[in-house]
């Protein structure tokens, strides 16, 4: 048996038609922010800010992590311990200059 495109299985990770995305609001609340947040806080930051969402540390360290990968958002180590930020507009207008290896 085939499942239709419209089992309600497929439409469970998609998002509401005007609701942002995950990457939207992680992007947004970074962009706001001086110092660099935990996933911890910026899962708890956007648990206060959306107490009608369903907030996972997981989810929101994967939408991090995505942005990493993507160049939206930039990590940092300290120790043990990883923050993230959102990339600075220099910093995104010229992602190349960052990644060369200095000779």
């Amino acid at each position: 048996m085939v499942s239709s495109p419209e089992s309600p299985n497929t439409n469970s990770t998609r998002t509401e038609p005007g609701r942002p995305t995950w990457r939207e609001l992680v992007t947004e609340f970074l962009s706001g922010q001086r110092e660099p947040k935990s996933s911890a806080e910026v899962t708890a930051a956007l648990t206060e800010a959306y107490p009608q969402r369903q907030v996972q540390v997981a989810v929101v360290r994967n939408t991090l992590e995505h942005g990493v990968a993507h160049g939206l958002t930039e990590r940092h180590r300290q120790g043990r311990s990883v923050f993230y930020s959102a990339v600075s507009a220099a910093s995104a207008s010229s992602p190349q200059e960052a990644e060369e290896p200095a000779q």
